[in-house]
């Protein structure tokens, strides 16, 4: 099974007690910031240190290099072109 399949199963499961504009949020934000990172990867084969690349890059306002150049939509529906490309240097975890 697939992340994007399983947030799907997981949204249908969530949203029962939701509010409708509660579960078209939570839909944008997962089709617009999760799922092209994360939608095809199998849900078993996720790691810690993928998870915290990710959830840095989101931290940071970051996308994936796959999707430069396409235009992306801010939390408002406004269009906006993409961030500028930036380094990204991984700080491993203190210990």
């Amino acid at each position: 099974m697939t992340f994007e399949e399983y947030a799907e199963d997981w949204i249908r499961r969530q949203s029962r007690g939701w509010a409708q504009n509660s579960e078209k949020r939570v839909r944008s934000d997962m089709r617009t910031h999760i799922i092209p990172r994360l939608g095809s990867r199998k849900v078993g084969t996720f790691t810690s240190i993928a998870l915290d690349d990710f959830i840095l890059s989101m931290a940071q306002g970051k996308r994936d290099p796959a999707l430069d150049g396409r235009r992306q939509e801010s939390h408002r529906g406004r269009l906006r072109p993409p961030p500028p490309a930036a380094t990204h240097t991984r700080v491993p975890p203190a210990r």
